[in-house]
Order: structure tokens, then C-alpha cells, then sequence
């Protein structure tokens, strides 16, 4: 008798132990899943993405930002700001990825606060751009493009952290996602030459946010 009950309990907390390790392969599977859809989605796109320079961990970080701060204010015209902001926005989320990879959290959380900002700065712009009347479509359509790509190194980004426990910076690169998606619409509406292209990238963006929908839906109900 005294055999059965150390062997149920033994069975009992081998299960305990084991549902942690069961729900974190379904979370990863599913995000597995998502990142895998956004890069078919956007196979047909080359990705821009820079080799990274120095990373928000380095001494002398602060001087690459003063850089990029002087560049950009020392920029008028609204259609050349933006495309600064997003070559510099590009650079921040290559420094992210590099972050990561190198076990580099805390890193990884400023580098893509940067990136969100100028994200951010690169729609304002391209808005002033047209708004004065200016053709910003090659422009737009290359943010549009890019913002897409973005999201597939996102994700898996977003992957690594998760699958480290580190929820604080997966949780700022979740919010980077939502960014993206933003920026991509935006960058869509500012596109009034090519109907065509206009419509196929449109479409992309809303394949790709209802994959990350449904993936964190399902998340949630297996939680």
C-alpha cells in the first residue's frame, strides 16, 4: 500500500513538473508558427535590414544617437527626415536582433525603444511630405515593404525572449510589433500613384496581422 502511494505521488508531481515544459513547447510551436507565416508572406520582399553597429550596451552608444539626433535636425525637407528616420530605425532593429543573440536584454530593450521612435518620426514625416504635395510613393512603398519584413525578425526575436523568460523585453518587442503594423498602414495610406501595389501590400498587412491575432488568441486560451 505504502509502494502505491509514493508511486501515485511521484506520478503526480512528475506531472506538475512536466505541464510547464508542455505549455511552453505549445507557446513556442504556435509562435513558431506565426514567424514562419509572416516570412512566406514576405518571401517576396528583400529585406534592407543593415549589419548592426554599435549596440545600446557599448560606452560610446550615445555618441551614435547624437549622430543620428544632429542628422535628423539638421534635415528640412520632411521627405529626406523620413528616410533618415527609417534608414536609422532599420539600424536599431538590426541592434536588436545582435542584442539578443548575445544574451543582451537590457540592451535589446533600448534598441528597440530607438527603433519605435524613429519608426514613429518616419511616418510623421512622410504625412508632412504629402501633405506639402510632394510624390512620396518610392518612399512610402519602401517603408510599407519594410515595415512587413520587420515583423518576421520581430517575431522571432520576440521567440528567443520568450523562450528565455525574458518577459519584460519580449513584452517591449511585442509592442514593436504593434508599431510595425501601424507604420505599415500608414505607410500604405501615403501610397496614391500604384492602385495595384498600393492594394497587394495592404492586403499582405492584413494576412500577417490577423496570423499574429489568431496565434495570440489561441496563446490566451491555452493559458
Amino acid at each position: 500500500m505504502k509502494k502505491l502511494l509514493v508511486t501515485g505521488t511521484m506520478l503526480v508531481v512528475i506531472s506538475m513538473l512536466a505541464l510547464p515544459v508542455f505549455a511552453q513547447e505549445l507557446e513556442t510551436n504556435s509562435q513558431d508558427d506565426a514567424a514562419q507565416a509572416i516570412e512566406e508572406e514576405t518571401s517576396d520582399i528583400v529585406s534592407t535590414i543593415p549589419e548592426p553597429g554599435l549596440t545600446p550596451d557599448s560606452p560610446f552608444y550615445f555618441l551614435d544617437t547624437l549622430v543620428e539626433d544632429v542628422d535628423l535636425a539638421l534635415t528640412r525637407a520632411p521627405e529626406k527626415k523620413a528616410k533618415k528616420a527609417f534608414a536609422f530605425a532599420e539600424e536599431k532593429l538590426a541592434e536588436t536582433q545582435d542584442s539578443v543573440n548575445k544574451g543582451k536584454q537590457n540592451a535589446a530593450e533600448k534598441a528597440t525603444k530607438r527603433h519605435d521612435k524613429l519608426l514613429a518620426d518616419t511616418n510623421e514625416n512622410l504625412g508632412k511630405a504629402k501633405a506639402l504635395g510632394k510624390d512620396v510613393d518610392v518612399l512610402a512603398t519602401h517603408v510599407a515593404e519594410q515595415t512587413l519584413k520587420h515583423l518576421a525578425v520581430k517575431q522571432r526575436v520576440y521567440d528567443k525572449l520568450v523562450a528565455k523568460g525574458n518577459l519584460n523585453a519580449a513584452e517591449a518587442v511585442k509592442n514593436s510589433m504593434d508599431k510595425s503594423l501601424n507604420g505599415h498602414e500608414k505607410a500604405v495610406e501615403a501610397i496614391s500613384k500604384n492602385k495595384a501595389n498600393k492594394e497587394k501590400l495592404d492586403n499582405k498587412g492584413k494576412a500577417i496581422k490577423n496570423k499574429i491575432r489568431e496565434v495570440d488568441e489561441k496563446e490566451g486560451d491555452e493559458d
